[in-house]
């Protein structure tokens, strides 16, 4: 549109011989302009419309807010992906069981072949408490998701 409005402003503005022709050249052109004016005001004012129709009418901020400061999430979609042997995964959950298969190694203690391996086993397997542990209370976990 921009380069067509610069077309008719040069034939407007080139055109000074023949009165009628050059009438006629300042009305397309004006024309023009009006459209492109009125083009980009819509194109402008779009977005903001589909923004207010988007966004609930108890707090118009919050969505907003959430844009400008970069906290919207995005929702991931995993794709397939090509299995060693050639063939893909069919679904999302054949694709997070494939990436699991793949990404985490199994753990087989006859592949502990080190002292350092023995003890972090070992010590895995001991209880988590110390003998001082205090057990939570209600009380104690609603102060702490409250403050």
């Amino acid at each position: 549109m921009r380069k067509r409005l610069n077309t008719l402003r040069r034939r407007y503005q080139r055109t000074t011989s023949h009165e009628d022709f050059r009438a006629q050249s300042k009305a397309q052109y004006r024309g023009g302009k009006a459209r492109y004016t009125s083009t980009i005001k819509n194109e402008k004012v779009r977005p903001w419309k589909t923004f207010c129709n988007i966004t609930p009418g108890n707090n118009p901020w919050n969505e907003l807010y959430k844009i400008a400061a970069g906290k919207k999430k995005t929702k991931v979609n995993l794709t397939t992906l090509k299995k060693a042997e050639g063939s893909q995964t069919k679904d999302t959950a054949d694709t997070l069981q494939y990436m699991l298969e793949q990404f985490t190694p199994e753990d087989d203690n006859k592949d502990d072949n080190d002292d350092d391996r023995r003890r972090a086993r070992a010590k895995s397997q001991l209880p988590i408490g110390m003998d001082n542990d205090k057990k939570f209370t209600v009380l104690v976990i609603r102060n702490a998701i409250e403050s």
